[in-house]
């Protein structure tokens, strides 16, 4: 396990590449915001946080903000973004979530987000996130489904670049399916979905963030109306206690 967390900070040492794709961020951040619609969170986890580009736009007088991350750098990023008069409302933790001692049900909104393809064990990770989550709270996770065609065509492109260039570790390509059926053993059913895909090899050096973050838009809308969700491999899940699941396919 601690081998593993070491590989994911060294992965993740220069938050530049990441932190890079600003249209990815801004589609999960937009899609959060969506999937709350009137909930107002008071106790917030956001796992894996990056640059805290999802949760803090949700600080407020009101709330509390944990930002978790493996990195030093991300957290630093994540500090530096904190308004001043609510620097008090976060606290900021680094290391590994299953290392972390925080007490059951202590928040109502808990964020996993482009984190479960980089542990070395999803299963734990969700079960610990489940013992956090306030019965009636939500959790937003995001999963990168290798089971979709979509997801199984971008998993043998990765491994084409692994080959050439190995990586610290390998992605954890999962099935939503799966991932779905680990919440729902624990009380949590999906309410909200979106799915999309990234764009295509080459794309991403070619075209600027914006236009990138604009073909997602017209391609897949957004998740009141998903176009084309069929086609999604990157899927964004909102779940919650005692809800009434939605269709959720591979």
């Amino acid at each position: 396990m601690a081998q593993h967390v070491e590989r994911v900070e060294s992965f993740f040492h220069d938050p530049k590449p990441y932190l890079s794709r600003r249209y990815n961020i801004r589609i999960r951040a937009e899609t959060v915001r969506e999937m709350l619609g009137d909930r107002r969170p008071t106790d917030i986890l956001d796992l894996g946080c990056g640059d805290g580009s999802l949760s803090l736009p949700l600080l407020n007088e009101q709330s509390r903000l944990t930002l978790v991350d493996v990195t030093e750098g991300m957290l630093a990023e994540a500090r530096s973004r904190v308004p001043a008069e609510l620097a008090d409302r976060v606290t900021t933790i680094l290391g590994d979530l299953n290392a972390v001692d925080l007490p059951p049900e202590s928040f109502d909104l808990v964020l996993c987000m482009g984190v479960l393809a980089h542990v070395e064990s999803p299963e734990a990770v969700i079960d610990k996130l489940c013992t956090l989550l306030r019965p009636g709270g939500m959790m937003i996770v995001t999963v990168s489904s290798g089971a979709h065609v979509m997801g199984w065509l971008r998993k043998m492109y990765m491994r084409v670049k692994d080959a050439i260039k190995p990586p610290p570790y390998r992605l954890k390509w999962l099935s939503t399916r799966a991932v779905l059926d680990a919440f729902r053993r624990r009380g949590l059913v999906p309410v909200a979905s979106f799915r999309y895909n990234f764009p295509a090899p080459g794309l991403v050096q070619l075209l600027p963030n914006d236009r990138l973050y604009k073909n997602i838009r017209l391609i897949h809308g957004n998740a009141s109306r998903n176009r084309l969700s069929w086609l999604g491999s990157e899927c964004i899940f909102a779940l919650n206690h005692a809800a009434t699941p939605v269709g959720a396919g591979r």
